[in-house]
């Protein structure tokens, strides 16, 4: 099986997002020489993949220059505001948590996961960032365990194209040293994810977002899935313009907001929901346990200050929610080690904010 250069450079890093791989082939040799620096112990996936990510970052912005973008979920569409409510239909037994709550004010963040100056046309890989904010109980990051915040990660597909950060780390290294046909051959699974996650989205509202991988409900595993509330929210406008999935947005939202339905699939059993395997898909039914209201914004306005200032991590979390699993384990390496890198080269603040920034 064979994509496109320029699709097989978005997807190497779609499990954290991808930043430029471009520019990760174009640092490959940079990274190579800085490899003799790690410790003599061999570091592990999330550890070598944050190293990537840095030289990435760096290379991008080298001293002094301020203004350092995240590595990964690049290009951004609009930052929203908007309501998170829990839905009063949730059995007893299941309101744990943040759904122990009522509702809390969340700001969204839409994105591509690529660099800005690449065509929505060539780019369909979609990221959204929930950030909900009055979050009473302690967090499992450390540093951050009073922060009142909680983060929801989510893209547009449902599963992974590997199943652990030791495959993903196997992967970008074959793709970069242009072995990426041989590995298909040997892992045609992957292949066959990939080619899925090429589909092209007519709107970013429209889109179904997944969490992909698993997290903690109290003592069970669960998915997460995010999606429009009716169906009539699903633009129809034909793509032309380069950046049309932020022209569509903007437009949507200023005119008449957004609803999205927020739903939450648990663990049956090893075959049809296997706890850590994140290429297979879920067979079990999603329950409804909150909607996000957006309501009629320009999604354009002061969007560094309320969004691109943030961290997104999904370790941002109550213990309820844990993030579970290999992949989960890395990122909580590369999303905190990058968040923190590029807003100390900002110099803006490394902490959670206790509310939404005006």
């Amino acid at each position: 099986m064979r994509l496109k250069k320029s699709l097989l450079l978005s997807f190497i890093l779609s499990t954290f997002g991808s930043a430029s791989c471009r520019k990760m082939s174009e640092s490959k040799s940079k990274s190579d020489a800085n490899e003799s620096n790690l410790p003599e112990a061999k570091p592990g996936p999330g550890q070598t993949i944050l190293e990537q990510f840095l030289s990435i970052m760096s290379q991008r912005f080298p001293e002094p220059k301020k203004g350092v973008q995240r590595p990964v979920f690049v290009k951004p569409h609009g930052c929203a505001e908007g309501v998170f409510e829990v839905s009063d239909k949730i059995g007893k037994q299941k309101r744990i948590g943040v759904f122990a709550g009522t509702q809390y004010p969340a700001i969204v963040r839409f994105s591509s996961d690529t660099i800005p100056n690449v065509s929505d046309l060539e780019n369909n890989t979609l990221g959204m960032g929930i950030k909900i904010f009055n979050v009473a109980g302690q967090k499992i990051l450390e540093g951050n365990e009073t922060a009142n915040t909680h983060d929801f990660v989510m893209q547009n597909h449902n599963v992974f194209f590997v199943n652990n950060a030791e495959e993903f780390r196997n992967f970008t290294r074959a793709a970069l040293e242009g072995k990426f046909d041989d590995y298909i051959k040997v892992h045609p699974g992957t292949g066959t994810i990939l080619k899925a996650m090429a589909k092209k989205e007519q709107s970013i509202l429209g889109a179904q977002f997944s969490s992909t991988t698993t997290y903690k409900f109290a003592d069970t595993i669960v998915k997460y899935k995010m999606e429009a509330c009716q169906k009539s929210e699903i633009s129809n406008v034909v793509p032309t313009d380069k950046n049309y999935l932020k022209t569509d947005l903007v437009k949507t939202i200023k005119e008449k907001g957004a609803c999205l339905v927020f739903s939450v699939q648990f663990y049956q059993n090893d075959t049809d929901t296997p706890r850590d395997t994140p290429m297979v898909e879920w067979k079990a039914p999603f329950e409804e346990f909150a909607k996000l209201t957006i309501p009629a914004q320009d999604i354009t306005t002061n969007l560094n200050k309320k969004c691109e200032n943030l961290s997104m991590n999904p370790w941002h979390a109550l213990a309820e929610h844990a993030p579970f699993g290999s992949i989960n384990e890395a990122r909580k390496i590369v999303y905190t080690g990058s968040a923190k890198y590029r807003r100390t080269r900002n110099e803006i603040p490394v902490e959670e904010p206790s509310k939404i920034e005006k």
